[in-house]
């Protein structure tokens, strides 16, 4: 999750108003969510899987520049 958030919010969080930014903030909400309601929360949420795939969609979540 956190390298998804640096890669399309910025280090200092410089892209941080970006579509992209704001969904990748969104699935690492969901990713917290999943794991504090889990029964095992050791095992990888669902959202946690939306991240590794947010992180091959290089048409949307671009790096911040």
């Amino acid at each position: 999750m956190q390298i998804l958030l640096r890669r399309v919010c910025g280090r200092t969080n410089e892209c941080g108003e970006t579509p992209a930014c704001k969904a990748a903030r969104q699935l690492g909400d969901m990713e917290v969510e999943e794991r504090l309601s889990a029964a095992q929360p050791e095992l990888n949420p669902r959202a946690a899987g939306q991240c590794t795939q947010a992180l091959l969609d290089k048409d949307f979540f671009l790096p911040c520049r």
